[in-house]
């Protein structure tokens, strides 16, 4: 596998999570620095101590040039690469752990710096979705935008440099928001879809919600599985929707310090700017979900309630989900708080205790936030790996969408 845009490596996770295919990560590309420092500690084994330990190293000086090179920790809002030369100077260690955090995962950094890509069977693609996403900036993907959207192209460039090598990947990936097909974006995608088709591969696309494939949060996204024609047998389907009955409350951890809670003074302004007769708060009742303009300078979104599923995460600030629960121990009968990091990266079909490893190798809650924002649910990736395999090797495999015939409750809106 290629996995070009890589994350946090939901991609990679969802298709180890169906158990049908041998993966084996030939490369990644990514320029978040503690995007980076996440995927190697989750996937890769790396901890504090192996980052001390290790004998490795070459000299400082040629760490940072490396660093530099493959353009780790450029800033796209600032347009603004990070001084590596700078850390060099320091005594810490921090310079060792993005220099092996990048080793271990393989990680070619800038896909605009990539020549060209080595086989692997299957590559995936989530560019950024920046500059088509309606929380984003809109700024759009044409090739000569230079928006972190129009990155889609570099992944184009290695294609075409792949077919004329003759080393052209059997399946591709490729994910975003739904926004991709608006009508503002279509001509794109459509152009995408040719593209696919002139390099030789048959695209099949769809766009799949992540509360149909048993997680809690309303997340659609595209995605387009194409198969190298060659090998196509013209069986792939998408994953029809079920519902396993999971909801917010099946996600949420047990013990929540105090700092993720909105001050009650808050919750009061919150509950004294609805307007009177909501139904939500009818006969004593919590609401299932109200739309918030803010609950302080730096929180915002949306809040439901625990029996029910999230709106999107999204990686901008203060749009981190939030809970409305009933609490003993306060001065309201109901608290409402932030998800944690760990809460959100779940809702990702991540663990816990991957949260737990990025954390503990030094990446900060904002930016677990933000990266979870920034993920694919890896059950959706799960999904759409079993219908590959059904459709290219086993036509008998029976799906996990298949065989759940009846749903545990009905589907939520």
């Amino acid at each position: 596998m290629n996995e070009l845009f890589s994350g946090i490596g939901c991609q990679r996770r969802g298709f180890e999570n169906s158990g049908l295919f041998d993966i084996e990560v030939v490369n990644t590309s990514d320029i978040n620095k503690e995007s980076v420092l996440s995927y190697a500690a989750v996937h890769c084994g790396m901890t504090n101590e192996m980052v001390l330990d290790y004998t490795g190293y070459p000299p400082r000086e040629e760490m940072a040039q490396y660093l530099t090179d493959i353009n780790i920790g450029y800033d796209p809002d600032k347009k603004k690469g990070f001084d590596w030369f700078k850390l060099a100077k320091r005594k810490n260690k921090d310079l060792e752990k993005y220099w092996l955090a990048c080793k271990l995962s393989d990680n070619l950094g800038d896909i605009s710096r990539v020549a060209e890509l080595p086989y692997a069977d299957f590559w995936t693609c989530s560019f950024p979705c920046t500059d088509i996403s309606v929380a984003g900036k809109m700024a759009g993907l044409d090739p000569d935008s230079q928006s972190r959207s129009s990155l889609l192209w570099e992944n184009i460039r290695l294609l075409k440099k792949a077919k004329d090598n003759n080393t052209l990947p059997k399946y591709i990936m490729v994910e975003n928001v739904k926004n991709l097909i608006s009508k503002r974006f279509i001509k794109h995608f459509k152009g995408l879809l040719d593209i696919f088709d002139n390099l030789g591969f048959n695209p099949y696309w769809s766009v799949i919600n992540g509360k149909n494939c048993g997680v809690p949060q309303n997340r659609e996204r595209v995605f387009i599985i194409a198969v190298r024609k060659d090998i196509d047998t013209g069986n792939y389907t998408f994953p029809k929707p079920f519902d396993t009955g999971i909801r917010l409350e099946d996600v949420l951890e047990e013990d929540v310090d105090e700092k993720y809670y909105i001050p009650d003074d808050k919750v009061k302004k919150f509950l004294g700017g609805l307007k009177e007769g909501h139904p939500g708060l009818c006969n004593g009742q919590e609401p299932d979900i109200i739309k918030t303009v803010k609950l302080n300078t730096s929180q915002d979104g949306v809040v439901v309630s625990t029996d029910s599923i999230a709106p999107t995460h999204t990686a901008g600030h203060g749009n981190t989900p939030k809970i409305i629960e009933s609490a003993d121990n306060s001065n309201f009968s109901i608290r409402i708080r932030k998800l944690t990091p760990r809460e959100c990266w779940k809702l990702m079909g991540l663990t816990f205790e991957d949260c737990d490893k990025a954390f503990s190798i030094g990446v900060a809650n904002t930016h677990l936030y933000k990266q979870a924002g920034n993920g694919i649910i890896t059950d959706c990736c799960e999904l759409l790996a079993e219908h590959l395999y059904k459709a290219q090797y086993d036509g008998t495999y029976t799906c996990t969408d298949e065989k759940i015939q009846n749903f545990t409750r009905p589907q939520v809106e």
